[in-house]
Formats: structure tokens, sequence, C-alpha cells
């Protein structure tokens, strides 16, 4: 089985591609502003599947795409999907975890088909 040591909150499958299974992980900060309240707004959302084979003793997980706002003053996506790669800053100051979700899971395949397009499902 991989190793499955990243951290993040929780993963669902959201369909195949290229005989590959795409998964989303959610990961939510654990930092707290209060005592009572979680940060929302430190967060990131991704794409991804596993290569070689998810079940295998190499298995590494290959990002897709990723929506967060962490660390770099405000929502933005990496666009690991794309041969130019780089962030994407259009993002509104108020996207937030729910928004990024809602995205990932309307446009999965587009950004799974442009990822293995460009790189493979290797």
């Amino acid at each position: 089985m991989p190793d499955r040591t990243e951290s993040y909150d929780y993963d669902y499958p959201l369909g195949k591609i290229g005989g590959k299974t795409v998964y989303l992980a959610v990961d939510y900060s654990d930092r707290v502003t209060d005592e009572a309240s979680a940060v929302t707004d430190d967060y990131a959302v991704w794409l991804f599947f596993w290569s070689p084979l998810e079940n295998a003793e190499d298995a590494e997980q290959v990002h897709i795409v990723r929506i967060d706002d962490r660390k770099h003053g405000g929502p933005h996506i990496d666009r690991f999907y794309s041969e130019e790669g780089g962030k994407d800053t259009s993002l509104p100051v108020d996207f937030d975890v729910e928004d990024a979700i809602e995205r990932l899971e309307d446009r999965w395949e587009h950004y799974a088909r442009q990822y293995r397009d460009n790189f493979g499902f290797e």
C-alpha cells in the first residue's frame, strides 16, 4: 500500500480519466483564531491521482491542480495541469474552501484531461 502520510483532512474519488482514479483532497488549517473557532480562510483543496498505481509500494500522489489560501496573500489556483504552470490569482478575496471544493468537483474532468494531455498519466 502507498504511504498515505501526507497530511490532510479527507479525500474522496471523483471518477476515472485514462484509467486513473482522480481524487479530491481537502486540508483545513490547524491554526485557531481564538479558543472557539478554527481558521476557515487557511485551506488547500486539490485533485490528485496515484502513480504508478494506487496499491503499489512506491505510489505517490501526483497533484493535478490545487486551490489554496496559504502564505500567498489570498486564494489562488496552482496550475500543475498546465505546461506553463504558475498561479492564477484572479479568484475573489472571499473565495473560501466551499467555493474551492465546488470548483474542483465541477471541473475535475477538465483539469484531469488537461494534465493527461500535457504530461500523460505515468
